[in-house]
C-alpha cells in the first residue's frame, strides 16, 4: 500500500459541463489530449447501469458522452478545435504507413 506521500492528491471535481459525444476511438484520444493541457475530462454512463457507478470507463461498442468542469469547457472545446484534427490525420499517416508494411516491418508491396 502506498505512503501518504506517494498518493496524488484528489481533485474535486466542481459543476460539469456536456463536452460532447465521441466514438470509443476518438473518446480516449479526447481524454489524452484533454489531459496533456491539465484539463480534466471523464466519461459519463447512463445511470441506473450495472456496476452502479455513475462515472465508468468508455466501453466499446456504446458512444461515449464526456464532460469536463464547467469552468474549462471552452478551453477544452478550443484545445479540440485546435490538436485533435491534427492528432488524428497523424494517426491516419501511421497506420496507412504500417499497412503497407508486414509483420517485419518490411515493405509487402512488390519492388
Amino acid at each position: 500500500m502506498p505512503d501518504q506521500e506517494d498518493r496524488k492528491p484528489e481533485r474535486a471535481i466542481g459543476d460539469t459541463a456536456l463536452l460532447g459525444e465521441f466514438g470509443v476511438f476518438e473518446a480516449r484520444l479526447v481524454l489524452d489530449l484533454l489531459a496533456e493541457h491539465g484539463i480534466l475530462a471523464f466519461p459519463k454512463s447512463p445511470l441506473g447501469e450495472e456496476g452502479g457507478f455513475t462515472y465508468e470507463v468508455v466501453r466499446p461498442g456504446r458512444p461515449a458522452i464526456l464532460f469536463v468542469e464547467r469552468a474549462q469547457r471552452d478551453e477544452a472545446r478550443r484545445v479540440l478545435s485546435q490538436e485533435l484534427p491534427a492528432r488524428l490525420r497523424e494517426i491516419e499517416r501511421e497506420m496507412t504507413a504500417l499497412a503497407g508494411e508486414g509483420p517485419s516491418g518490411e515493405s509487402d508491396q512488390e519492388p
